[in-house]
């Protein structure tokens, strides 16, 4: 044994590794017990009695944490846990910050998406405006797609990105409602003034009265265009069959009844909706005079 102890140190066992709630249970034995009345805190780091001893280290041997150990903040016991789990702590970092990066991408894209939707509205209000002329439908449709196209879906289908959709909307139909004397373009904004409606009808119910009324307006605003494009239809209709054009006469005079008729749904349309009764006898008594002047029969 000598000759081993002369040829160097030997390979000892480290410290064996005391656990957690036996320091515990150690450290608050071997607390130093205070004089001083005053200092409580210091007074109650200590058992009080042999049994707090006992009751702490036979739960020891069950492999539960003492019940008399000082009392540790919550922080700090997450912390502990997570620095004893460090692959649960690595993945936790990763989901956060995959977390974020997409809640970031989707914010991004929704304001994208909310700005092409303005600047399409704010180039329709400018040719009606400052050039007095009517945009091409192409155009009227592209701004109805960047505005149904909002991004309200996955993290943003709050009500805030729905209702900044459902404005926009609502600012479309107007400005072609205010400006428009294209048929298709008033039946396009009539469609988006329902679609806002039935939103609204859900979350703000005055607004919604307020669109119902502007939404009657437009029908009855269509309806009167639509008599006109019937009245220029007609007229299209007498010039073919002066120039013995069959096909464009057929043509003509069937889109100049789908007008009359179509006329006439709006008018209904408007009524339904609570419209004047003084505007709707008034778009009535004009269609009705107009289908007398282009030899169609009263309704």
């Amino acid at each position: 044994m000598l000759a081993k102890r002369l040829q160097g140190p030997g390979n000892f066992p480290d410290e064996a590794r005391v656990p957690k709630g036996l320091q515990v249970i150690v450290q608050k034995c071997l607390q130093p017990i205070q004089s001083r009345e005053s200092d409580v805190a210091s007074q109650s780091t200590r058992y009080t009695s042999v049994g707090e001893v006992l009751d702490d280290l036979r739960r020891f041997t069950k492999r539960r944490p003492p019940k008399f150990a000082p009392d540790v903040n919550w922080l700090h016991r997450v912390i502990r846990w997570l620095l004893r789990h460090p692959t649960f702590f690595a993945g936790m970092i990763l989901l956060i910050a995959i977390l974020t990066s997409t809640v970031a991408w989707e914010f991004i894209a929704h304001r994208r998406s909310v700005q092409t939707a303005k600047s399409s509205i704010d180039a329709i209000e400018r040719t009606y405006v400052s050039l007095g002329s009517e945009p091409d439908g192409k155009v009227i449709r592209e701004s109805i797609t960047a505005v149904s196209t909002i991004r309200t879906r996955l993290l943003f289908q709050w009500s805030f990105a729905t209702e900044k959709q459902a404005v926009l909307r609502y600012r479309l139909a107007s400005v072609i409602h205010n400006h428009s004397t294209s048929p298709a373009n008033l039946f396009a904004a009539t469609k988006q003034y329902a679609v806002t409606e039935e939103y609204w009808r859900g979350h703000q119910g005055p607004r919604a009265a307020v669109l119902r009324g502007d939404r009657a307006n437009c029908h009855l605003k269509l309806a009167k265009f639509l008599s006109q494009s019937a009245v220029n239809s007609r007229e299209r209709y007498h010039k073919c069959q002066r120039q013995q054009h069959e096909d464009d006469c057929l043509r003509y005079y069937h889109a100049s009844s789908t007008n009359l008729t179509d006329a006439d749904s709006a008018i209904e349309t408007a009524r339904r909706l609570g419209a004047s009764e003084i505007d709707v006898e008034r778009a009535r008594n004009m269609l009705s005079q107009l289908r007398e002047a282009l030899g169609e029969p009263t309704r």
